[in-house]
C-alpha cells in the first residue's frame, strides 16, 4: 500500500504537503533529484517540536502531469538516493564556500 501526497508550494521554498486523508504539513523544500531514472524531492518539517532535529523526509515524485508524492519503501533504495542527495549538497556547499573564499581575496596587480 502506497500513500500518495500531493504538494502546494508556498512563499520560501515552503510547500503544503496532503496526505491521503486530507491533512496537511508543511514542509521545507531542500531539493528535487534524479537518480536511476526516477526524480526524488527531499523535505524538511517546518514545525521541528514535532519532529527530531535534522529529519528528511524522501518522496519519489510521480510523473510530470502529476504532482503526487510516493514514500519509499524499500530502505536500500532510500539509503542509496538520500546517500546521493547528501554528495551533491556537500559538493554545492564546499562550491559556494570556495567562490565566497575567492571573492574575500584581495586582487593581485
Amino acid at each position: 500500500m502506497s500513500e500518495e501526497w500531493t504538494e502546494e508550494e508556498l512563499d520560501d521554498g515552503i510547500v503544503e504537503l496532503i496526505d491521503e486523508n486530507g491533512e496537511t504539513q508543511r514542509y521545507y523544500h531542500l531539493g528535487t533529484m534524479e537518480h536511476k531514472g526516477e526524480n526524488y524531492v527531499f523535505f524538511e518539517p517546518c514545525d521541528e517540536e514535532d519532529d527530531d532535529e535534522g529529519t528528511v523526509m524522501v518522496f519519489r515524485l510521480g510523473d510530470e502531469e502529476s504532482d503526487e508524492l510516493f514514500p519509499i519503501e524499500d530502505d536500500e533504495l532510500l539509503d542509496e538516493v538520500f546517500a546521493e542527495f547528501m554528495a551533491k549538497m556537500e559538493e554545492e556547499e564546499e562550491e559556494e564556500a570556495a567562490e565566497e573564499a575567492a571573492a574575500l581575496e584581495p586582487d593581485e596587480e
